[in-house]
């Protein structure tokens, strides 16, 4: 397989990837702006340059139609998402100067988004509810994206030969679940955060 057959899937997927995260920017970027944060100019300039790079790729990749994923394919476009995703969420952080160094605010964005739950921040009930925002989002975000990935990858290949129409059902299925649960349960959460607020002092 030459590097422009092997790559071209990737660029167009990862561009689409990245197109959707840097358009999850605005929520944290309203949230500043209600709150009369600082920040806003930081989210709006990361989400600009999210969306920078996923027009140069899908415009790189425009007349490329993807017509099968092998497993080769999956597992470059999981690496540079994700690699991706973690760099793009850092700026946020080292834009608003929640973090003072390029290595704590990439710990802390690849925290997020692999979910282990590790972090350099102190004083985080002192955070402005942007970057509290924020760093939820890329655990959020990270968490879904565990699911698509094995799921997407266990689809490809010889595998998916003899179980994919199982697993294309499954996929559907589970993807319909998780996001009716994911928006009901963000509604209950909200309307509890803004009637009843989020007490500290436990």
């Amino acid at each position: 397989m030459s590097p422009q057959r092997l790559m071209m899937p990737v660029v167009k997927v990862c561009s689409f990837t990245i197109a959707v995260f840097g358009l999850s920017l605005m929520l944290p970027l309203a949230t500043a702006w209600i709150y009369s944060s600082d920040n806003a100019a930081a989210y709006t300039l990361v989400l600009l340059i999210c969306e920078s790079l996923a027009l140069a790729g899908a415009i790189a990749t425009w007349n490329y139609q993807i017509h099968a994923l092998t497993p080769r394919h999956m597992f470059l476009i999981t690496s540079v998402s994700w690699l991706l995703m973690s760099l793009l969420g850092a700026l946020p952080l080292l834009l608003t100067d929640t973090v003072f160094s390029l290595s704590d605010a990439v710990f802390e964005s690849t925290s997020g988004l692999t979910t282990t739950g590790s972090t350099v921040l102190t004083g985080l009930d002192n955070l402005p509810a942007d970057i509290l925002l924020w760093r939820s989002m890329l655990q959020w975000i990270g968490g879904l994206g565990v699911i698509a990935m094995a799921v997407a990858i266990a689809m490809s290949g010889t595998f998916s030969e003899h179980f994919g129409h199982f697993f294309c059902r499954l996929w559907t299925h589970s993807w319909y679940t998780l996001g009716t649960f994911c928006k009901h349960f963000g509604h209950i959460l909200g309307t509890l955060w803004a009637h009843v607020g989020t007490p500290l002092d436990i």
